[in-house]
């Protein structure tokens, strides 16, 4: 089962994708902030990070650069309710694999990860970690 990690830190956003993202098969954890997110990137095998930009204690940029340094296997979305043209361009040159607004529709977030990585088998249910 493919697992992805989400990083924002809205309680209710986590919520609500981890709820959608188990529902489609996926393994989820998630962090609510930069330090969170980093420890578990680095000691858990992920399949996706989906990475808001606005973190408490830190930028999702400053993640995501991180990752990029040691870690260039791990597609990533940045998907940020914040979302410029100047701060897609950051993200995308920072290496985002994909750039999207928190306006988009869960199921098409979903349908965009789906696109990403490959669920094999599907899970009904499963438990997600809140932080």
């Amino acid at each position: 089962m493919p697992k992805i990690l989400i990083v924002d830190d809205e309680v209710r956003i986590r919520e609500l994708l981890c709820k959608a993202l188990t529902r489609e098969g996926f393994e989820v954890a998630s962090a609510p902030g930069a330090a969170q997110a980093l420890e578990i990137i680095f000691k858990e095998p992920l399949d996706l990070l989906l990475l808001d930009v606005g973190l408490a204690g830190g930028s999702g940029l400053s993640v995501l650069k991180t990752v990029r340094e040691y870690r260039k296997d791990i597609p990533i979305i940045v998907y940020s309710g914040i979302l410029t043209p100047e701060l897609e361009k950051e993200a995308r040159e920072a290496g985002a694999d994909k750039v999207l607004s928190k306006d988009v529709d869960v199921m098409q977030l979903v349908a965009h990860i789906k696109s990403m990585v490959k669920v094999e088998e599907r899970v009904s249910q499963g438990v997600c970690e809140q932080e």
